[in-house]
């Protein structure tokens, strides 16, 4: 891919096109020639990212135990799928979701 470089008013307009679109990031970026990891730099570099601001979410759980561990899953960018079940302890799972957002670079 040919490397183009883009002024900070283009990544911002391209940024908002990409909002308005509907596709997926590497969808869009593939129409339009742009390296994924550079449209990934120039989210960061706007304080964007996809889950609205960086924060966690807040998350209730039951401190009750469960009858049965349910298992769960939580999916982590395209790749990282943390698995767990219902018994497991809220900071085990924080931790891992952390751990796994820090090694995608989401944060």
């Amino acid at each position: 891919m040919k490397q183009v470089r883009h002024r900070e008013e283009d990544r911002r307009r391209i940024l908002g096109e990409w909002r308005h679109s509907g596709q997926e990031i590497m969808a869009f970026c593939e129409t339009r020639g742009i390296a994924y990891r550079s449209f990934k730099r120039w989210q960061a570099e706007q304080g964007e990212t996809p889950y609205g601001g960086g924060a966690f979410l807040p998350v209730l759980v039951n401190p009750e135990p469960a009858r049965r561990a349910r298992p769960c899953r939580i999916r982590v960018g395209k790749i990282v799928v943390i698995e767990c079940d219902s018994e497991t302890s809220a900071t085990a799972v924080e931790t891992a979701i952390r751990a796994a957002v820090a090694a995608c670079g989401l944060m």
